[in-house]
């Protein structure tokens, strides 16, 4: 295979991971990178990351993230009829949202913002809160992000 047809990041890391995988041979690395995914986004953890060029304050490129659920992960949270104190719930579901805007840089465009937010009220939607409540979280945690 001609390296020309290999993404820059992927040759990169192959090289890398050559390197690594020769000083220890009980020690096997194995890489993932953006172009490895369709949207050029790298998953990691509770992110997506990748490089932003546009910004002409950043010449060499900035990273970029976005919070990330996993396809498989579960689509309820804390169920509205758990044992669990209203209160205990409230607390749970509002540092959740708060996780999930953290995980989102302040630079991303509002409008994939507003499709993670949208993600996470259909999961408290799922998990048998109203509407009513679903949107006094939302309310109380873009309140609270944004102090």
């Amino acid at each position: 295979m001609n390296d020309k047809n290999i993404p820059g990041d992927k040759r990169t890391f192959e090289i890398i991971k050559e390197i690594e995988n020769s000083i220890d041979k009980d020690v096997k690395v194995t890489i993932e990178v953006p172009s490895d995914n369709a949207d050029g986004k790298l998953p990691f953890l509770d992110t997506k990351i990748w490089m932003n060029y546009d910004d002409l304050n950043c010449p060499q490129g900035k990273v970029i993230h976005q919070h990330f659920t996993k396809p498989i992960a579960s689509r309820v949270g804390v169920q509205s009829n758990s044992a669990i104190s209203e209160r205990e719930k409230r607390t749970i579901n509002t540092q959740e949202l708060i996780r999930v805007m953290r995980n989102c840089h302040k630079d991303m465009p509002d409008e994939e913002k507003n499709e993670i937010l949208s993600d996470s009220m259909k999961r408290l939607q799922n998990s048998g809160y109203d509407e009513e409540y679903r949107l006094q979280i939302l309310k109380s945690d873009i309140n609270s992000f944004e102090k």
